[in-house]
């Protein structure tokens, strides 16, 4: 592959044609706004979970499900939560975990 191809991951994630970019928008302006505490918790999953793929992975469909599935959250501390639940879930059920890899 050259550099002139185009990276179909490039093409996804170039959110200006999303057809809810706005949503992806908001959830940028707000991510200023998550508290520390939820940040440092969603860390401290991200490090016990210990599994990259996963949680890259998990991450990257949350944002295409409301970049491009219409899937709603009022700000970036709603989406945040919600992460932090599932890498909870992720946790506690390794059944779910291998699932959602």
């Amino acid at each position: 592959m050259n550099n002139n191809d185009t990276n179909s991951f490039v093409a996804i994630f170039e959110y200006d044609d999303a057809p809810y970019a706005s949503r992806l928008a908001r959830l940028a302006r707000t991510a200023k706004d998550v508290p520390d505490a939820l940040l440092d918790d969603v860390a401290e999953l991200i490090v016990r979970l210990d599994d990259v793929q996963l949680v890259v992975g998990d991450v990257a469909i949350a944002l295409l499900d409301v970049g491009y599935c219409d899937k709603r959250y009022h700000d970036a501390f709603d989406f945040a939560d919600a992460l932090k639940r599932r890498l909870e879930r992720y946790l506690q059920n390794p059944d779910e975990a291998a699932r959602a890899r």
